[in-house]
């Protein structure tokens, strides 16, 4: 499967695990770029600099959601969920 970021289609949410860290930082620079009013020439680079890419760093921006869980997540339910609330289509919830 070719990641979302690697395409134009967009996704309405990524579901990352593994490192803490590495979650944390890829779940970002996700985020970022999907809000991102400043991109760089090529449009796939957030600014991290943009009001925008400020919010979804502090955690207080309103478009961007951030589920975190103990355990990888295996429970379809959980995934039903998510596209519930984010009002999107369960095939929309992607796992990253």
């Amino acid at each position: 499967m070719t990641p979302p970021v690697e395409t134009d289609k967009p996704f309405h949410a990524v579901i990352v695990e593994g490192d803490p860290v590495a979650r944390k930082r890829l779940g970002l620079y996700l985020a970022q770029r999907m809000v991102c009013t400043d991109p760089d020439h090529t449009g796939k680079t957030p600014c991290a600099r943009c009001r925008d890419c400020r919010k979804a760093a502090e955690g207080i921006h309103p478009d961007v959601i951030v589920l975190r869980s103990d355990e990888p997540i295996t429970d379809e339910s959980i995934f039903r969920k998510i596209a519930l609330f984010c009002n999107v289509q369960p095939d929309c919830v992607i796992e990253n």
